[in-house]
């Protein structure tokens, strides 16, 4: 007869023992009796326990930055462990008891899962557990000038500058005027304008320097060339003649010359 952990009792020569659990580990005898005399052999069974691996939360990540993920084992030595990835082509790495962390880089939502581990030369897996990593559009900031951008210098001369941030959210923004930094612009939202007055006479380059996200979120990307506002300086027109004394009965040629505004491009 046979005798074990667990309760384990067989009559049977050979006896089976399922399913394998860690409660199968321990000492199995077998007892052998005949005309009063009896004989015991015993052995000693070692179960190798399925590796736990305990993936990271699912997270967000901004477009084009890396996302950790973690994989917690607990087993007592170390294991091959492949995971999917959901687009993407399976892989496998060597996990040690305890935290073991990498950096992926998603472009798009993305999937990893256990599928399979084994330790080496020995027992192998099937494994389950996800994490979703959802990958989040790095935002954009556009800015126009709406209506006119030549102005006099005798007229009204604001310029309408919007801003479109894309997804919307409030922003801090500095720019600058032919080079110059300008005070900046807090919390800006997406379709909101400033009325600019040039300062300059000619040419005024209006340019968004940085810009940055109210709740700290994802890195944006400022996108558009400097705007080019006009304003144009007063003409001085000047009028000479090559004598002021003729005599009666002659003529007399006049000639101006105009000092105006650059010309524009």
């Amino acid at each position: 007869s046979w005798s074990g952990p667990n309760g384990f009792a067989k009559s049977t020569a050979n006896a089976v023992v399922t399913p394998i659990s860690a409660n199968s580990a321990g000492t199995y005898t077998l007892t052998v009796s005949s005309n009063g005399c009896s004989l015991s052999a015993s052995n000693v069974l070692n179960v190798i326990a399925t590796p736990v691996v305990t993936l990271s939360s699912d997270a967000s990540v901004c477009q084009g930055q890396g996302a950790k993920l973690n994989f917690f084992l607990t087993a007592p030595s170390p294991i091959n462990y492949t995971f999917s990835i959901t687009p993407g082509t399976p892989q496998q790495i060597t996990l040690n008891p305890g935290l073991t962390s990498i950096t992926v880089f998603p472009s798009v939502n993305t999937t990893y899962g256990g599928v399979f581990a084994e330790y080496p030369g020995s027992c192998s897996f099937n494994m389950s557990g996800t994490t979703n990593i959802q990958v989040v559009p790095a935002p954009v900031l556009t800015y126009s000038v709406l209506g006119e951008n030549v102005f006099c210098y005798n007229e009204p001369n604001n310029a309408v500058v919007q801003f479109q941030i894309n997804p919307p959210s409030a922003t801090n923004i500095t720019y600058s005027v032919n080079g110059v930094i300008q005070p900046i612009l807090a919390n800006v939202n997406n379709g909101n304008t400033i009325n600019y007055t040039p300062q300059n006479d000619g040419l005024n380059s209006f340019r968004v320097e940085n810009a940055t996200l109210i709740d700290g979120s994802c890195p944006l990307t400022v996108s558009g060339n400097p705007l080019k506002i006009y304003k144009l300086i007063e003409p001085v027109v000047n009028v000479y003649a090559p004598s002021l004394e003729v005599c009666d009965n002659d003529s007399l040629t006049l000639y101006f010359a105009v000092l105006a505004s650059e010309k524009l491009g």
